[in-house]
């Protein structure tokens, strides 16, 4: 996958525009993240004053969806659908980091776009 930036956003900014709900029994996002460690403090404050369900997945989107890991994509999927029954979540949040993702890089760098290793 190329990194043309096209699809980066000023993050800051966009965080600021998502409608934050008065009501205490809806989240206003769903936020999918990678699992890496470094980064769950920066997602704290950055998600300060956001309700939102957390789904964590290694590689955040591709672990969504990388066609070796199903059952990844199914919990993925199922998490959505529990989280617009449960909190009338009206929108999924992908917070990724591939410049710095080991599992990402290996996915990537394998033939096919498919992973040899867990």
């Amino acid at each position: 996958m190329p990194d043309n930036r096209e699809h980066l956003i000023d993050l800051d900014a966009y965080l600021k525009k998502i409608p934050v709900s008065d009501d205490d029994h809806k989240a206003d996002v769903l936020l999918l993240t990678c699992m890496d460690f470094r980064f769950f403090l920066k997602i704290s404050e950055l998600m300060v004053g956001i309700k939102y369900d957390h789904v964590i997945l290694a590689g955040a989107a591709l672990g969504a969806v990388v066609p070796d890991k199903k059952a990844w994509h199914q919990t993925f999927f199922d998490h959505v659908d529990l989280a617009v029954r449960l909190h009338e979540v009206p929108a999924v949040l992908v917070m990724e980091h591939r410049l710095w993702c080991v599992w990402s890089k290996r996915i990537w760098s394998t033939p096919g776009g498919s992973s040899t290793r867990s």
